[in-house]
C-alpha cells in the first residue's frame, strides 16, 4: 500500500468464509502482534460465526495504529500511516473474496488498537459496532462521522489507561469525553467496569470475548471456554 507492505491475518469459521458473513477486525495494542491479539482473545474457540481479521500496525518492528490523536499520545505519536486506508483495502479485498456482509462490519481492539476503533467511527460511515478494551477516545475533538453502538471495557485497576484519564505519559483522555461525544450524537454507549481488572484483554469476572460477540450480535456454534 502506498509502496509499503502492509500484513492482516484471515481466520474462517469452521463453516469456512462463505458469502454474507459478517467482519470483525481486531487491532493488538502497541508493540504486539496480531497473534498475541488472537491467542488472548479467542474468538474461533469461542466459534464465532464471522470473518476474523486480524491485522498488523506499523512499523512492523514495533507495531502501533495512527489512532488520531489530537494532541498527540505517547502511544502512537509519531505514526503517520493511513491505516484507515489499510483497513478499507482489507475489506475491499475480502469482499471480492468472499462477498462479505458489508453492514456487519465490526472492530474491537485493546489499548492502543481499541483507541484505533475509535478513530475508525469518528472518521467512517461503515461500521456496525465498536467494542474497545482498555482503550479510551484519542481525539477529544473527535466528532463521529457515524455513531454505532460502543461497548467499552475498562478495569477499574488500569493504571496504563485510567478510566479517569492520565495514567502513562499523563497523556490519556478521560473516557467521558468520548462516550459524550457518542451519546451527544445519537450513539449508545454501553461501559463495563470489571472490579481488579487491570490493562489487559482478560478481565476478571467476565468472558470479555463472549461479552463483545454478543454485543455484536454474532451468532457462535461451540461451548465457551
Amino acid at each position: 500500500m502506498n509502496g509499503v507492505k502492509r500484513l492482516f491475518t484471515v481466520s474462517c469459521p469452521t463453516g469456512g468464509c462463505v458469502a454474507k458473513l459478517p467482519v470483525i477486525l481486531g487491532f493488538h495494542g502497541a508493540y504486539q502482534s496480531p497473534g498475541n491479539f488472537a491467542d488472548n482473545a479467542r474468538f474461533e474457540a469461542h466459534g464465532a460465526q464471522a470473518i476474523m481479521v486480524y491485522p498488523l500496525g506499523t512499523p512492523m518492528i514495533a507495531p502501533t495504529w495512527n489512532a488520531g490523536t489530537e494532541p498527540p499520545s505517547v502511544w502512537a505519536e509519531e505514526n503517520d500511516s493511513d491505516d484507515i486506508g489499510f483497513v478499507e483495502a482489507i475489506l475491499n479485498d475480502l469482499d471480492a473474496r468472499y462477498h462479505i456482509d458489508r453492514t456487519r462490519v465490526f472492530a474491537t481492539g485493546i489499548s492502543n488498537g481499541g483507541r484505533f476503533a475509535w478513530r475508525i467511527a469518528c472518521e467512517t460511515d461503515w461500521l456496525a459496532g465498536i467494542a474497545t478494551v482498555a482503550g479510551t477516545e484519542s481525539d477529544a475533538n473527535c466528532g463521529p462521522v457515524s455513531h454505532p453502538p460502543l461497548l467499552i471495557i475498562s478495569g477499574t485497576d488500569d493504571q496504563i489507561e485510567p478510566f479517569d484519564g492520565g495514567g502513562f505519559g499523563g497523556k490519556g483522555i478521560p473516557f467521558s469525553i468520548g462516550i459524550d461525544l457518542w451519546r451527544d450524537a445519537g450513539g449508545s454507549v454501553t461501559v463495563l467496569r470489571p472490579e481488579g481488572g487491570h490493562h489487559v484483554w482478560n478481565q476478571p469476572g467476565i468472558d470479555t470475548t463472549a461479552t463483545i460477540l454478543d454485543f455484536f450480535g454474532i451468532a457462535t456454534t461451540r461451548a465457551r471456554r
